[in-house]
């Protein structure tokens, strides 16, 4: 069976649909002693904490979900919620939008940067990190003896954000400068911190009065969000993780006095927008059209809701300014009144209480497109084919180790490397485990099940010239011995059978046929045709002879691969006006599209869009009075 044409999907396709979190961003700590632990699935409130903060923070915890550190901007806590060795005296501010944020460092498993931005009242606004060793004071941490308060530039606003680059290793650390347009985005790697960013001067001049609000990516890195609360502005840009540059800067809510906190929904297809003051309210906004809005809730009063974060559970978070309640939306994915929007929706522990600001996290660790960073990518799942399995997301990883849960297959039923295959025992469900060792061991199980497939037939067939007659020849999928029909017309539309070729072999590749008789009174087409047992007739592409000698197909489908939401063009050659019949098949020989187009002669062009399938392996068939055509299709 020809692997070519076989499945290629995640073992777990709602993965990509709904997300999967990580557990760095297990424990919070914010507000005015405020805490929230994660680790059950649910939200629920701890006090300890040490924090005393009216706005930003940000705190770090292992893949395990257990607390490593966390901070304010000026002091580092560590797990015992003690001052870290070294760790005071930084340069954040209390009230700056993003006074923390936590980077692991991309080159060192030990090593993380906190990024650290002063507030409105400071004269610098200095953007400036320090390093944390976590293997340093018996495993409790310590800032590196010189890599403390490392200044980075000055005149920044109180926002930044991490974004994951497009290498799935390494970070753009982004903020936006003061008195000036320029966002400034430095590239983090294992070599460190580049000192010179990509400048990108898009959207709004940023005064000094216009530092405050939140800077926000969505979980795909693909678009970014600024908030400038006394400037009465947001815009949504366009980011480009490979280059670290914005475009596309767009208004969001224009003149929108008070604007401040901003969050994604898990799908990234809504956007939360907090008012602070002049009146407090709550919005909806389509990221893809952001004339789309809904206002959730607005409140008198100014400053009583104010940052938003996505919890690991899935809901996000509000800040209540000095209240003992978080406001909470429980369904962020559903628009309008279905998001379940509670005003004091999660209490507080006792004795502690909620700033404006609320903890930032970089987007990736509250919710990713793959179970903690990682996922398994599988093709070919067809029973005796050579199933592949490709690792996805994998970072800062030592080895891979794959157990594919088959004891019948012996010694293959191990194997080492980012990538494996393997040909199971027999058509049913297994249980395959991929062992990641490096910096967050892990270990990722997933059931594969090998299907019998039974697909659509294919028949391909090409004609060439030789010493005058036409030589026909055609492989298919089809397993064992199988006649075929070679059929022949002079005009494209009426075909006759005028021979039987039999292939008696296990292959089925490259069967071939001489008409001896070819009659070139102006032009010739040529087809192959496959009943099977069941009654179902298949036929193979048209190829048409010219008496210059030339040979071509009537429709062309391509490009092969394609990327999803990219379009897939069709190109028909025909002598006369014709209704042209496209439909897709899946692997399993499932119908998931189709599609009628209007030929004209002599060519014509279409394009088919891809927007509704997922990647994987298709067969498009092309079908028109001049017959019947298939095509291979793989959309990534």
């Amino acid at each position: 069976m020809k692997a070519a044409i076989l499945a290629f999907w995640a073992l777990n396709l709602g993965m990509f649909l709904t997300g999967f979190t990580q557990n760095h961003a297990n424990r919070w700590y914010f507000g005015y002693n405020a805490g929230i632990n994660f680790s059950t699935g649910n939200a629920i409130a701890v006090s300890g904490g040490q924090q005393y903060s009216f706005e930003g923070c940000s705190s770090y915890s292992d893949h395990n979900g257990n607390l490593l550190f966390y901070s304010d901007g000026l002091t580092i806590w560590n797990k015992n919620h003690l001052p870290m060795t070294n760790g005071t005296g930084l340069m954040g501010g209390l009230s700056s939008t993003t006074s923390a944020l936590v980077v692991r460092h991309p080159g060192n498993c030990h090593q993380y940067f906190l990024f650290t931005v002063g507030d409105h009242m400071s004269t610098t606004n200095s953007l400036r990190y320090s390093i944390i060793d976590m293997s340093l004071s018996s495993g409790l941490g310590a800032v590196v003896v010189g890599s403390k308060n490392i200044l980075i530039s000055n005149g920044c606003a109180e926002k930044i954000t991490a974004i994951r680059q497009q290498n799935g290793v390494d970070f753009w650390i982004v903020t936006h400068r003061l008195s000036s347009s320029a966002f400034a985005s430095y590239s983090l790697t294992s070599a460190g911190l580049a000192p010179v960013p990509v400048l990108s001067f898009v959207g709004s001049f940023t005064a000094s009065n216009c530092m405050i609000g939140f800077m926000k990516p969505n979980h795909a890195g693909t678009k970014l969000v600024s908030v400038q609360t006394f400037c009465n502005k947001a815009e949504i840009f366009d980011f480009n993780r490979n280059t670290g540059t914005l475009t596309n800067p767009q208004t969001i809510l224009s003149n929108l006095p008070g604007a401040y906190g901003i969050e994604f929904s898990p799908d990234d297809n809504i956007l939360y927008l907090s008012k602070g003051y002049a009146g407090c309210a709550l919005y909806q906004i389509n990221p893809n059209n952001v004339l789309s809005t809904n206002l959730i809730t607005s409140i008198a009063g100014d400053y009583v809701i104010g940052g938003l974060q996505l919890g690991l559970d899935g809901k996000i978070y509000v800040a209540r300014t000095n209240s003992g309640f978080l406001s909470v939306i429980n369904n962020p994915n559903i628009w309008g009144v279905g998001c379940g929007y509670v005003a004091n929706g999660f209490s507080l522990s006792p004795g502690t209480s909620s700033g404006f600001g609320i903890i930032s996290f970089p987007p990736e660790q509250t919710i990713s497109y793959f179970p903690n960073g990682y996922t398994i990518h599988v093709s070919d799942t067809c029973y005796a084919d050579n199933t592949q399995f490709v690792s996805n997301g994998v970072v800062d990883y030592d080895s891979i180790v794959w157990n594919f849960g088959d004891p019948s297959s012996g010694l293959l039923n191990h194997s080492v490397g980012q990538s494996s295959n393997h040909v199971f025992s027999a058509p049913m469900s297994y249980s395959v485990t991929m062992i990641v060792f490096g910096c967050e061991p892990d270990t990722i199980v997933r059931t594969v099940t090998i299907l019998p497939c039974v697909l659509p037939v294919m028949l391909e067939l090409e004609v060439e010239i030789n010493d005058g007659f036409p030589v026909l020849n055609w492989s298919s999928n089809i397993v064992g011995g199988a006649n075929y029909f070679v059929e022949k017309s002079e005009n494209g539309i009426s075909f006759q059978a005028i021979a039987v070729a039999v292939a008696n072999d296990q292959s089925n590749d490259d069967i071939r046929f001489v008409d001896g008789v070819p009659n070139f009174a102006s032009e010739i087409w040529y087809r192959i045709r496959y009943d099977d047992q069941a009654g179902f007739v298949t036929f193979s592409n048209i190829v048409s002879v010219h008496l210059n000698d030339q040979v071509s197909r009537w429709i062309e489908i391509f490009p092969v691969p394609v990327l999803v939401e990219e379009e897939i063009s069709i190109v028909t050659r025909i002598p006369r006006m014709d209704w042209v019949e496209i439909e897709v098949f899946d692997s399993y020989g499932a119908f998931v599209l189709k599609k009628s187009l209007l030929a004209k002669p002599p060519i014509s062009r279409f394009y088919l869009p891809t927007v509704d399938l997922v990647s994987g392996y298709y067969v498009a068939r092309a079908t028109s009075s001049m017959g019947s055509e298939s095509f291979r299709l793989l959309i990534r």
